[in-house]
């Protein structure tokens, strides 16, 4: 008997449960880190006046990418006031708060006669080489970090050699070694209030009131907001 195995291949198709979706609209959008000025107003010694003036301090109040500022003119000694700001993180992202302080600037601006005689010679100029309010007109500068509204709080004055909490001082405008603001997480919506304090004595120790007539300096103030790292 013969048996015959035949082997063979047969072509055919086969399915499988299958499912398809879609992923479609994804958008990637860069977050935001804006640094934007925020209210301010002003005092003096007879109390709070309109937002942006006082008999001596002119403000321009600063805006998104607009520079804000504060002219004083016609101070003289006996004078002194009080500047209060704000800065917002307008963005979406946490930002890191630097701020810097310089001072530029320095001129006589002429001299009247009065400021010519403060060194005792008439003789067209006063004994120094260059304008003397700098070094007469004292301030302080503080910033509530922790949003209390007192501005006593550990690191909150930013001037070396005063010590916590000592509110009566202020140091001249010269010789002062500006602590540096830096490293302040702001989120994003927060705001950080800063104060502003100066004064003239109204009788300035060692020298004749007079060297300061017409003499004038630019006190710059640089905020950075930075990304904070990751």
């Amino acid at each position: 008997m013969a048996c015959v195995l035949c082997m063979g291949m047969v072509g055919g198709a086969f399915a499988y449960f299958s499912d398809t979706e879609t992923s479609t609209g994804n958008t990637f959008t860069a977050g935001t880190l804006n640094a934007a000025p925020g209210s301010i107003y002003v005092s003096g010694e007879t109390g709070y006046y309109p937002p942006y003036q006082s008999p001596v301090m002119n403000v321009t109040p600063g805006s998104d990418g607009v520079n804000g500022c504060v002219v004083f003119s016609d101070i003289k000694p006996g004078d002194s006031g009080i500047i209060y700001w704000s800065l917002k993180n307008d963005g979406t992202i946490p930002g890191s708060l630097d701020l810097e302080i310089t001072r530029l600037a320095d001129v006589d601006n002429g001299f009247t006669e009065p400021e010519d005689m403060s060194d005792g010679t008439k003789n067209g100029q006063d004994a120094t080489i260059d304008g003397d309010l700098d070094d007469y007109m004292h301030i302080r500068l503080e910033v509530d970090l922790n949003n209390d509204g007192d501005y006593d709080d550990a690191g909150e004055l930013l001037q070396n050699g005063t010590g916590m909490g000592e509110l009566e001082t202020y140091l001249p405008v010269v010789g002062t070694a500006y602590e540096k603001l830096s490293d302040v997480t702001m989120n994003p919506g927060d705001a950080i209030k800063f104060k502003f304090a100066w004064r003239i004595d109204p009788d300035i120790p060692g020298v004749d009131d007079n060297i300061i007539q017409g003499d004038s300096f630019q006190l710059d103030l640089l905020f950075e907001l930075l990304q904070v790292a990751d």
